[in-house]
């Protein structure tokens, strides 16, 4: 099932990096992980996502797919498996009720995977903004992401009324993810 979590309709909110810089990224970033665009487009992935109607709408497409599933196994990936397979995954765990110490421990371990890639990237710059931007596009930033989930709790209340408003999850559907998912 596709599930673009990115308006490709000319109504983007959220901020892309030129289509060039994806041929070689680290070696593009090296060259301008300092601009305003990329800066901007670093520090806004997560509440960019989190805050945009269409992207809202496939992430509540995404929980009640799974909520409709009659068993087996989910498989879910974006580019990179990090940023919005990230969040997709920080609503299910909410959804089954994990903590958000829980949700950010879960997003780090991408890193755990990405680190031959970081050491690369990290190899190429000088300092911490430039790794900051690098550690964003090339593993899991955790800072920014955090941000998307500081920007739930400030604009939605908590994360419960983000999953039960923006993303349309019921508490009887988190109770079918619960019965399917967890063991007691």
């Amino acid at each position: 099932m596709w599930l673009p979590t990115i308006d490709e309709s000319g109504n983007v909110t959220t901020q892309s990096l030129p289509a060039e810089a994806y041929s070689d990224l680290v070696n593009w970033l090296s060259k301008h992980s300092l601009e305003e665009q990329v800066l901007q487009c670093s520090r806004e992935i997560y509440t960019s996502l989190v805050d945009n109607e269409y992207t809202q709408l496939q992430y509540a497409a995404f929980l009640q797919t799974i909520v409709g599933m009659q068993g087996g196994a989910v498989y879910w990936h974006c580019s990179q498996g990090k940023d919005r397979t990230g969040l997709a995954s920080a609503f299910l765990l909410a959804a089954l009720g994990a903590d958000r110490d829980l949700i950010m421990a879960d997003y780090a371990v991408s890193n755990d995977y990405y680190e031959s890639e970081i050491a690369q990237a990290f190899s190429v710059v000088d300092t911490d903004t430039e790794r900051d931007v690098m550690l964003t596009f090339v593993g899991a930033n955790a800072r920014y992401f955090e941000l998307g989930l500081d920007l739930i709790d400030e604009k939605y209340g908590s994360m419960t009324d983000y999953l039960r408003g923006p993303l349309c999850l019921t508490a009887e559907d988190e109770t079918i993810l619960k019965e399917r998912y967890l063991e007691y």
